[in-house]
């Protein structure tokens, strides 16, 4: 099975990247309500989520790397970040959306590997 990456603070998670789309899609089913109801502090999220959204469907796998560096630059982002993915993590797909439990696991890693706080 192929592994891509999250990469932040030149550190990596290594993700299979079937484990990884369940997460972005995720993110991307639920991050209307998400930026609707934080507006005005999401636009860095929107942004980044699309273009994670976009190199899952644009790449091979395996190369599927997500760099948080590019948009992670400040702690307030990581902040940020950190409460979009709790937020996340209690969100439940309707139907079959995405593989809930896989992408709470992954967000799991994430949130464990680099903290907020």
């Amino acid at each position: 099975m192929t592994t891509s990456a999250i990469r932040l603070h030149g550190d990596s998670l290594f993700v299979a990247d079937p484990e990884l789309r369940e997460l972005i899609k995720a993110a991307a089913y639920h991050l209307p309500d998400y930026a609707r109801d934080n507006a005005g502090t999401t636009d860095w999220l929107v942004e980044a989520c699309h273009g994670w959204m976009d190199i899952h469907e644009d790449f091979p796998p395996g190369l599927r790397d997500l760099e948080l560096d590019e948009v992670i630059t400040t702690r307030e982002r990581l902040t940020g970040l950190a409460a979009f993915l709790s937020w996340l993590q209690r969100m439940a797909p309707p139907s079959h959306a995405y593989d809930a439990p896989t992408a709470r696991r992954v967000i799991e890693r994430v949130l464990t590997k680099w903290p907020a706080a």
